[in-house]
């Protein structure tokens, strides 16, 4: 284990044998890992649903939208809750449609502050 120090002398960091293991070679998962959930999952009717925090780089990997399509909204929104909130201009309803161009969103779980679950609705025949 080492200290990482800041040119004034201040702590700035630990890093652990692990952490330089896993720079040279890569993940590394051993006992104290917390396991992953995934971020989605996919509904029968082939709509996703996302947890709110997802990004919408995430959002448009995994759903194999046209990246060109959200441009212009990556620059103001970095979630897909936050896509949402964007496109409403305020919070939804739950399960109010959202639409935006060929697409649907849809408010799944919410509480008072923030939208917990979003489901994607990709246009008919654009679904995996």
């Amino acid at each position: 284990m080492a200290i990482v120090v800041d040119e004034y002398g201040g702590t700035t960091g630990i890093v652990t044998m692990e952490d330089i293991l896993e720079e040279i070679v890569g993940d590394i998962s051993d006992e104290y890992d917390e396991e992953v959930k995934p971020f989605y999952t996919i509904a029968p009717d082939g709509s996703y649903i996302f947890e709110g925090k997802t990004s919408l780089e995430d959002f448009i990997e995994v759903t194999g939208v046209p990246e060109r399509d959200f441009e212009k909204l990556q620059e103001d929104v970095d979630t897909i809750a936050g896509l949402m909130l964007e496109l409403k201009g305020d919070f939804p309803k739950r399960k109010e449609l959202v639409k935006y161009k060929r697409y649907g969103f849809q408010a799944e779980e919410m509480n008072k502050r923030r939208i917990e679950k979003v489901r994607f609705i990709p246009p008919k025949g654009d679904s995996e």
